[in-house]
């Protein structure tokens, strides 16, 4: 393993887009779930989640509770080596992730960025807003 202690995070705008994704990871990628955490703003205090944040490898978590994790210094930023981000075309102006990813790169340089979007813009300087905002210097389509 390259990072043993990295954490990955899996960020979705919405629950049910995150529980999406712990569905697809937990059933097509084999991830444990006992080194797993969701975290999507309701239930379970703030304490227990920079508990989880200490003890866990993956997250599935809406950007606003990263965010918000962040700048308490509840979440190990330095610790964030990948980020996969769902609906990356909402990361403009002052959305959640663009102040996740903010806080996030404001500790750690060193960290990547997987952003998808079925939907990333309908001009060219809206691409590159986002492209922008999420820090992604390589596109595919």
């Amino acid at each position: 393993r390259w990072f043993p202690t990295g954490k990955v995070l899996f960020m979705a705008p919405t629950r049910s887009l995150v529980m999406q994704q712990v569905d697809a990871c937990y059933s097509i990628v084999g991830i444990p779930k006992n080194d797993t955490a969701t975290m999507i703003g309701a239930g379970g205090s703030i304490q227990s989640r920079a508990e989880q944040w200490r003890n866990k490898r993956v997250f599935f978590a809406t950007p606003q509770v990263v965010a918000n994790d962040a700048a308490r210094e509840n979440f190990p930023v330095k610790s964030a080596v990948c980020l996969v981000v769902d609906e990356a075309h909402r990361a403009t102006g002052q959305y959640a992730y663009v102040t996740a990813i903010q806080r996030i790169a404001a500790q750690n340089p060193r960290f990547r960025i997987m952003a998808l979007t079925a939907t990333p813009g309908s001009t060219i300087q809206k691409v590159q807003e986002v492209m922008a905002a999420l820090r992604i210097s390589h596109l595919e389509i």
